[in-house]
């Protein structure tokens, strides 16, 4: 297994994604092609912010996660 860290696999999904592949789906994809179990990559991304909203927020929208409720804008 090569070196990964944070911003190697922020970078990785982010390609994918561009490719129009949803966060989710990304992140099952990557783990797979880089034999990386998902557990493993879930405490990686745990600490990563900006991915973690975006999948929670996608989670959301497929109704996998109850909404969270935020306040109007």
């Amino acid at each position: 297994m090569k070196n990964i860290n944070i911003q190697t696999i922020m970078k990785d999904i982010q390609a994918y994604i561009e490719t129009g592949v949803p966060y989710i789906d990304a992140v099952c994809e990557y783990a797979e092609k880089n034999d990386i179990e998902i557990e493993v990559l879930g405490e990686m991304i745990r600490s990563a912010p900006v991915l973690k909203a975006q999948i929670q927020c996608e989670a959301e929208e497929l109704n996998m996660l109850e909404a969270t409720p935020r306040l109007p804008i």
